[in-house]
């Protein structure tokens, strides 16, 4: 399973980082984690505790925060609201 993960993870990073900037892929490295935890659960049924789902919560919420900024400057926003 580590070998799989490994190759699939770097050729991923590969493409990601061949189409974005590193700034725009770095942020989705926190994703690691919590799609392990998923993975080991689905395949292997291995249990997750509170505190894991915890933990997976804290960082989803870490790359919601990380990734406002670009969200927001990706809206497009009316500069006049008298334009009506």
């Amino acid at each position: 399973m580590s070998y799989g993960a490994t190759l699939f993870g770097y050729g991923m990073w590969s493409v990601l980082l061949g189409k974005y900037t590193a700034a725009k892929v770095a942020p989705l490295s926190l994703l690691i984690p919590v799609i392990g935890l998923a993975i080991a659960q689905i395949i292997l049924h291995e249990p997750i505790t509170g505190l894991q789902l915890a933990g997976c919560g804290i960082i989803m919420l870490g790359l919601i925060v990380s990734l406002l900024p670009q969200l927001w400057q990706s809206i497009p926003h009316r500069s006049d609201a008298s334009q009506w």
